[in-house]
């Protein structure tokens, strides 16, 4: 019995000592899996693994993110002639890899844990350029992988002040968390981020408090499904104390699913108050629907339209034969578009607008058939727009106000209560304007 308890002593003991380095290599494999699976939801950031140092009980690595080739190319740097541009920040990720599975050199330490787990990995990021840090974030990104994939990732930080003569900045600090799960596919989270206001020679910045929640996941077509929501308090820039730019209580809901072999979703938008140079106005409401999309084609589009302004000018530009083929399978199931409301009072009244969109189902439409899904869609457009809003805009340019007689001398603008209206409706090749019938020449192929 005393020999049986010293054996498996010894085995836990040995276990306890080996463990950890094994699973070092898998947390390690896992990490950079995350990181990677993270840049790659876009594909104008590269990732690169600058340092590596493995330890029995934890390792330590750095890596860097930066943009693109052709997105870096976007940016304009001015330099002194003769002199190479300044380079673009970069960021860098400096981790911490404690092994499980019970990583106890960081269970006690904040956001640590008991709880059985490949690694947990305390990280901090800093933007840096020409190999000089320009900000560290406060706080660290504490993540916690699972044995059996995916994990949680947590950033925490608490309020930070910092002063310089003619420059301050202030936040309250931030707590958001996300869980993912192995294969990336899967994202829900959900946080805040207190206010921030920034102070210099120029003016002042000041933006939040934020909260946002989000669960998402990936189609087996590629496209994000699920919903999210964001509430922002304020966003608002002030230049040598005039007010240039606004926004108070912006509201966002968004919801996509798929209920069959359909795409369906919608997006809510509500700001109560926007503000530009001494101009204020506001609410605004934005409401859009969408339906009947064809998964497999939109999975396709979306794809294609990511990739394609971060292509390199020498790859081969995307075929548009097969864009065009997935718009046309896209639109063909019978896809339905309306925004239900735009709406937005202004101090001259209130500016409104609703659309709707059908196209009729044509099962197996490509290329060719674009022109015919466009002529058999069916429209409906209404919009107000209050007549003093016109006549303030038309003072910096007063010979539009000719073009604005001229459609109301041709029936194509139409004055009531205060507002110019135009209500136009499109189905069977006819297009009428406030009732006013303007045949539309069709292709061969439609008629």
């Amino acid at each position: 019995m005393k020999r049986t308890l010293i054996v498996l002593g010894a085995a836990v003991l040995a276990a306890a000592l080996l463990l950890p380095a094994l699973v070092g290599g898998l947390a390690l494999r896992q990490h950079e899996r995350q990181i990677g699976m993270t840049v790659s939801a876009s594909p104008h950031f590269r990732l690169t693994t600058e340092s590596f140092e493995r330890g029995w009980f934890r390792s330590r690595a750095r890596y860097t993110v930066e943009l693109s080739g052709e997105l870096e190319r976007a940016f304009e740097r001015d330099a002194p002639e003769g002199e190479p541009a300044a380079e673009l920040p970069v960021l860098h990720v400096d981790s911490v890899l404690h092994h499980g599975p019970f990583a106890l050199t960081a269970a006690f330490r904040d956001g640590g844990t008991l709880v059985p787990v490949l690694a947990t990995v305390a990280s901090t990021l800093a933007l840096a350029s020409n190999g000089e840090i320009v900000f560290a974030l406060p706080g660290e990104v504490v993540t916690h992988l699972r044995i059996g994939g995916g994990g949680t990732a947590r950033y925490a930080s608490g309020p930070v002040r910092l002063e310089q003569p003619g420059e301050s900045l202030s936040w309250g600090g931030a707590d958001l968390e996300i869980g993912f799960d192995g294969g990336g596919t899967r994202v829900e989270g959900s946080g805040s981020v207190a206010a921030l206001t920034v102070v210099d020679a120029d003016g002042r910045f000041m933006a939040g408090p934020l909260e946002f929640s989000s669960e998402q996941a990936q189609s087996g077509f590629g496209i994000w499904l699920g919903e999210a929501q964001l509430e922002l308090a304020r966003l608002a820039y002030t230049a040598r104390g005039q007010p240039r730019a606004s926004i108070q209580d912006l509201r966002i809901n968004w919801a996509a699913r798929q209920p069959e072999d359909a795409v369906v979703g919608e997006m809510d938008l509500a700001i109560a108050e926007i503000g530009a140079n001494g101009w204020t106005s506001g609410p605004l409401v934005f409401r859009v629907r969408y339906a009947e999309l064809e998964p497999e084609a939109l999975g396709r589009l979306l794809a294609t339209l990511q990739t394609m302004n971060a292509a390199a000018p020498t790859d081969t530009s995307p075929d548009l034969t097969l864009i065009s083929d997935d718009v046309a399978t896209l639109l063909a199931q019978g896809a339905h578009f309306a925004l239900e409301e735009l709406r937005m009072r202004t101090p001259d009244g209130e500016v409104y607008a609703t659309a709707t969109v059908a196209f009729p189902e044509k099962p197996g439409a490509d290329a060719d058939d674009l022109l015919l899904l466009a002529f058999g869609s069916s429209s409906d457009v209404t919009v107000r727009v209050p007549i003093a809003l016109v006549t303030a805009a038309a003072a910096a340019n007063p010979d539009s106000l000719q073009y604005v007689q001229l459609l109301l001398d041709m029936g194509f603008l139409h004055a009531e209560d205060g507002h110019y209206v135009v209500h136009a409706v499109y189905a069977g090749g006819l297009l009428t304007v406030n009732g006013i019938p303007m045949p539309l020449p069709l292709p061969a192929s439609a008629t």
